[in-house]
């Protein structure tokens, strides 16, 4: 007698909301300019072992700041240079696997006029950490 098993896979679409309740959405500007991953591995082959946002676009950047916080609020990780990453390291010692909240402010100049700042975007969401 054979048993089938039948795996049913939900996917559900959502937007987080970011800190002022206004959801994110692919045409907000940080959306088209700013990919943000959602996972990261801390492993023995050297892949993916940091966690980067990365941008699109980055002229249209002015400022950038991301604050990574643990399941009690403590702030783990302050980048303020979109190029620079954060290893999942947080006083010198590895942090456990875990999801961590992030968020992110950042300032966007006009793409035509790169003077005038156009808009100041914040966005929430996490991150899972595996090791």
């Amino acid at each position: 007698m054979k048993i089938r098993i039948l795996i049913i896979l939900t996917i559900i679409v959502f937007s987080f909301n970011n800190l002022f309740g206004n959801p994110i959405t692919p045409n907000d500007t940080i959306a088209k300019n700013i990919v943000i991953s959602d996972v990261f591995s801390i492993n023995k082959e050297n892949s993916n072992n940091v966690y980067y946002v990365n941008s699109l676009n980055k002229s249209v950047i002015k400022t950038f700041k991301m604050e990574i916080y643990n399941r009690w609020g403590e702030n783990v990780c302050t980048i303020t240079n979109i190029d620079q990453g954060w290893d999942g390291f947080f006083k010198g010692s590895i942090l456990p696997s875990g999801v961590y909240l992030y968020n992110i402010n950042c300032e966007l100049f006009d793409s035509n006029n790169q003077n005038q700042i156009t808009e100041i975007k914040n966005h929430t969401g996490t991150i899972s950490l595996i090791r």
